[in-house]
Formats: C-alpha cells, sequence, structure tokens
C-alpha cells in the first residue's frame, strides 16, 4: 500500500496525462493505445455535413479528415439509370433546380451546382457518382453505408450497387441499408453475402425477426438498453441516427450502442474519447485502491 499524498500526486499526474492525452486524441495527433472492450464508432452522415454541403466529394473528405469510421450516403438513379449520391429526390433543396433526380440524365445533374446553397465557399459542388465515391473510401479505408432511396421509377438498382460493391472489392468494408425492407430482401437475393442494414424510425416489437438485416440504424428516440441487448444477443450490430448532441451522444454510450451516425464527427470524437479516457482513469484508480 502507498500513503495518501504518493496516491493523490500520482492522481495528478494521471488526470493531466489524461487530459493532454484527449485533446490529442480529438485534434487526430494520436490515438488511444489500450483497446476498448465495446468500440464506439462513428458514421458521418452524409458526409461530414455540418462543415461541407451534404453528399458531396468536400463532406466526404472532411469525414476522412476528421477521422470517421464510416460514411453514410443516399443513393438514387438518374434517368439513364446512373448512380448518384443525393437524399432528396427533388433537387431543388440543394441545387435550386425544381426537377426529380430520376427525370434528368447524369450529363444534366453533372451541371448543377451541389455546394452554393450550403455556403458560397461551396459554389459549383457536384453531385458525385457513387462510383466516385467508393473509389475515394476504399483508397482512404473508411467503411461505407450505401443507403438506397426506394423508388418506383429505380431499374435494379440493387443490381447496380452490388456489381460497384464486388467492383471494387468492398463487401467486407459496407452496409446495403434502407428505409424500405423489399430493398434489403431484394439484396439478399441477389447476393446473400452482401450486408444489410435496416433503417427504422420507429423500432416495435423484437426488430431482430426482420431477417433479412444483418444490422439495425435506428432513430435515437426509440433507443433503450434492452433494444440494444435483444439486438446483440442476436450477434448484430445496432446503429443509431442522426445524433448531433452532447448529452444524446452520452446516452447512446451508456446503451452501448454500436455506433453514432452524426453530423458533428468532431463533437461525436471528443465525447467518445472523453468517455474512454474517465474509464480508463477510473480502472486505474480501482487497481490503486485494491
Amino acid at each position: 500500500k502507498y500513503d495518501k499524498t504518493f496516491i493523490y500526486v500520482f492522481l495528478v499526474v494521471i488526470l493531466m496525462f489524461a487530459s493532454i492525452l484527449t485533446y490529442q486524441i480529438v485534434n487526430n495527433e494520436t490515438t488511444l493505445s489500450f483497446d476498448e472492450a465495446n468500440k464506439i464508432e462513428i458514421t458521418a452522415h452524409r458526409g461530414s455535413s455540418l462543415y461541407y454541403p451534404e453528399n458531396t466529394m468536400s463532406a466526404f473528405k472532411g469525414a476522412i479528415e476528421m477521422g470517421a469510421d464510416w460514411i453514410e450516403l443516399d443513393v438514387q438513379q438518374t434517368k439513364d439509370q446512373k448512380l448518384v449520391v443525393s437524399h432528396d429526390s427533388n433537387l431543388k433543396r440543394v441545387t435550386g433546380v425544381n426537377k426529380k433526380v430520376s427525370d434528368l440524365t447524369y450529363n444534366e445533374i453533372e451541371k448543377l451546382d451541389a455546394g452554393a446553397f450550403f455556403n458560397d465557399s461551396f459554389k459549383n459542388e457536384k453531385i458525385p457518382l457513387l462510383e466516385d465515391v467508393i473509389k475515394l473510401t476504399k483508397d482512404n479505408n473508411i467503411k461505407l453505408n450505401i443507403e438506397i432511396k426506394y423508388s418506383q421509377d429505380n431499374i435494379e438498382i440493387e443490381k447496380q450497387v452490388i456489381s460497384l460493391i464486388n467492383k471494387y472489392d468492398i463487401k467486407d468494408k459496407c452496409y446495403v441499408a434502407s428505409f424500405n425492407y423489399n430493398v434489403l430482401k431484394k439484396t439478399k437475393e441477389i447476393d446473400s453475402s452482401i450486408k444489410t442494414l435496416y433503417v427504422m424510425s420507429l423500432a416495435l416489437g423484437n426488430i431482430t425477426d426482420l431477417d433479412k438485416a444483418d444490422s439495425y440504424s435506428v432513430e435515437a428516440s426509440n433507443i433503450n438498453s434492452d433494444l440494444v441487448n435483444i439486438v446483440h444477443n442476436k450477434n448484430k450490430e445496432i446503429f443509431v441516427w442522426t445524433v448531433n448532441d452532447e448529452n444524446t451522444m452520452k446516452n447512446m454510450i451508456n446503451h452501448n450502442v454500436d455506433n453514432i451516425i452524426t453530423n458533428d464527427v468532431k463533437l461525436a470524437k471528443k465525447v467518445i474519447n472523453e468517455n474512454k479516457t474517465t474509464n480508463f482513469i477510473n480502472e486505474l484508480i480501482r487497481l490503486i485502491y485494491n
């Protein structure tokens, strides 16, 4: 056993070390060297969409620079069956052009400005092809959450997405996601080895009965420990969306979710790493006093 003075000095040193470590982690200057039993990953929602225009190459590059584990994006099909990255079926909100994605060819969409709505500094930012984003994520070793937007105008969109996944050999680093369960069923019919993620606004009953989903992406207000345990007992993961404030992030950590989907990657990294540092210090204190 050590005397109290030594213990107090030791704890002060540890706290100083932890503060410096947390600062370095948040600013991507270092990483933690000890393992976490339950590592919570961060998904950049539509890229780093708090800092960049959503679903653009700038947003995806920003997410990589900020240290996100995953990028989430939305896929739609153009009139000439090209796969482009866009959340809304109508392009008015992000381009000012009141046209549906499915009514325009890719050459027409390529001419639109998808950045000025966010900030003039991003003027002339383009709506990217899914293939270009896959190349970027593969080159930078970041995982991809590809949400297929269901539309009656789609022509074998699942088959096209799967073809790109296999072309670039990213099957082990991506999910095909959708709010529409039939999209997941179709995906599994085409290639059962593709991982699927069911996106849910409500989580009622035993969601693991929906067995065409390999994991589940659930809106934050539905999350509780019982739901998380049900999913984990099936050896599946639970993603939570879209979490942009510190208190909700801490609550999700306490519920032991697997992945926080957020517009604010910087804040999520800070909250998660502060939690890790706190756990590290608590463990040191426990060891000292035992």
